[in-house]
């Protein structure tokens, strides 16, 4: 089921629509020094899921690519890190539920120790990376998961 289309229209969503953003915004004079990116990255990069070949593959590449903008980056001041999420109540959890009638209480969901996050949550991660707080931190995925992944 992954095809070609598919998979070129995953990677434009996901990566090279990110991509884009840093390599428009970092160009000599349209920038601060002190800048910095956020990309919305997934457990999915670390852990496989089944028929999520692309996704996964998209977000993998996404982690990837961060490491190695950080080195490009970094020489103009600017820094570049994804959040590494797990399941999040969003919207996009609510259509996971409806598709597969499964919920927060379904096994599935026993490793996410302090049970699933709430937007705010990657929110306030992302608020963090992209204050003077990590004002050392590139080219890493931060992790927001609940234990998920440990």
């Amino acid at each position: 089921m992954t095809t070609y289309d598919f998979l070129q229209g995953i990677m434009l969503i996901y990566l090279y629509s990110f991509i884009e953003i840093p390599r428009v915004i970092s160009k000599k004079g349209n920038y601060n020094g002190g800048m910095s990116f956020v990309g919305m990255s997934s457990i999915s990069s670390i852990e496989g899921y089944k028929a999520k070949t692309a996704y996964c593959a998209s977000k993998a590449a996404l982690d990837g690519a961060i490491r190695a903008m950080a080195k490009e980056l970094g020489e103009r001041k600017i820094r570049i890190n994804s959040i590494v999420a797990g399941f999040i109540k969003t919207d996009m959890f609510k259509r996971y539920k409806e598709r597969t009638g499964k919920d927060e209480s379904d096994v599935e969901f026993d490793k996410y120790c302090l049970g699933l996050g709430e937007p705010i949550d990657v929110a306030n991660a992302i608020a963090f990376l992209l204050s003077d707080s990590s004002r050392i931190i590139t080219g890493t995925g931060l992790v927001v998961d609940s234990g998920a992944t440990a």
